[in-house]
């Protein structure tokens, strides 16, 4: 790739198609220079029903729920598959990386969660905590696995919606380093 890469002018775009590997050859794409990447990667985690859950810094949990407020405020409830009583506490709680070896018994990875495995089948958390997506916090793995035990539709968007949005998460995260400098650390 490095090699490829040298001959192109500096002050063009240099954009890498095809890449359906994970946040590892991402980051090397980005160290060897690359400033697009189109990548298959998060719709594969998907079709297999995965949730990407490789570690994040979460966005600031500091911002309100406006649209919360005002729901209640009108006498509407926001329709929502999580109880939060049954929740408990992990719902709102910032990322922490589950064991490595209960994902890697569940199918899992350093990178994703089998939410086929059994394991979630009562499972009330949402598929990241500390994840914003709409698919995190409406939808809790329970549900998901539920939805992919029965081929439903619906378990394919919920993932796509959370994948996609962590996907870009991790690179909003890989342009920040850049602009703050601190890429190389």
């Amino acid at each position: 790739l490095p090699a490829s890469i040298e001959p192109l002018p500096v002050d063009k775009p240099r954009y890498l198609a095809g890449l359906a590997c994970g946040p590892l050859d991402v980051l090397d794409a980005i160290e060897a220079g690359v400033d697009m990447v189109d990548s298959s990667f998060c719709h594969q985690c998907t079709t297999q029903g995965y949730a990407l859950t490789f570690p994040l810094k979460p966005p600031n949990s500091s911002t309100s729920d406006d649209s919360e407020e005002e729901t209640k405020g009108k006498g509407k409830r926001k329709r929502t598959l999580v109880d939060e009583k049954d929740a408990g506490k992990d719902r709102d709680a910032p990322y922490v990386e589950e064991d490595a070896a209960r994902r890697l018994l569940t199918g899992g990875d350093a990178f994703k969660t089998n939410l086929w495995a059994l394991a979630y089948r009562a499972d009330k958390r949402p598929l990241l905590p500390g994840c914003q997506c709409l698919a995190c916090t409406r939808y809790m793995r329970a549900y998901v696995h539920h939805l992919l035990q029965c081929h439903e539709m619906t378990a394919a968007v919920l993932l796509d919606v959370h994948n996609y949005y962590h996907f870009n998460r991790f690179m909003e995260a890989a342009r920040e380093a850049i602009g703050d400098g601190t890429w190389k650390d």
